[in-house]
């Protein structure tokens, strides 16, 4: 009796082949979008740091503080109020300790108010800017020696 050849070849094309596979690959993307309204809009009086830039804070020995970070703001909202908050809490760490920072925002209108992970009003709309002061200042006494890092990132939405 003869084989047919072509039955074995498909046969053998049923049999599952046994083989390692390949581990998978993972990739996280991270974005960020921010689509401006033209009746919204913060100035500061100084500009930002760009993307990347690291500011220095001078330490005064004197104090035991280091200098703040201070500029100003022009927000004009014509249509919403606007609230702000920082996305995390503001620290810088050296690696062993956190040092908290406070970040204030101030003006005649609003006196002055600490901006925590909690949004709240700090322009109500009008048809003119106002100016307001922001700092970041440490809020940690006695930190103890070493280099302190952080990122603060303030939100700003209208309301």
């Amino acid at each position: 009796m003869k084989i047919n050849h072509i039955i074995i070849i498909v046969l053998l094309g049923l049999v599952p082949l046994t083989s390692a596979s390949a581990a998978p690959i993972e990739q996280t993307l991270k974005f960020t979008t921010t689509i401006p309204a033209e009746d919204f809009e913060i100035e500061p009086r100084k500009p930002w740091p760009t993307n990347g830039e690291v500011t220095t804070l001078n330490y005064d020995n004197a104090t035991g503080r280091f200098e703040p970070y201070e500029n100003t703001l022009k927000i004009l909202s014509t249509v919403q109020d606007v609230t702000a908050k920082l996305q995390s809490a503001a620290e810088l760490s050296n690696g062993r300790e956190k040092m908290k920072a406070i970040v204030l925002i101030m003006n005649q209108n609003i006196g002055v108010k600490e901006v925590t992970t909690s949004a709240q009003r700090i322009h109500t709309k009008a048809a003119d800017p106002a100016h307001y002061s922001l700092q970041v200042v440490q809020g940690t006494k006695n930190p103890t020696a070493g280099t302190y890092t952080g990122d603060i990132v303030l939100i700003f939405e209208g309301a």
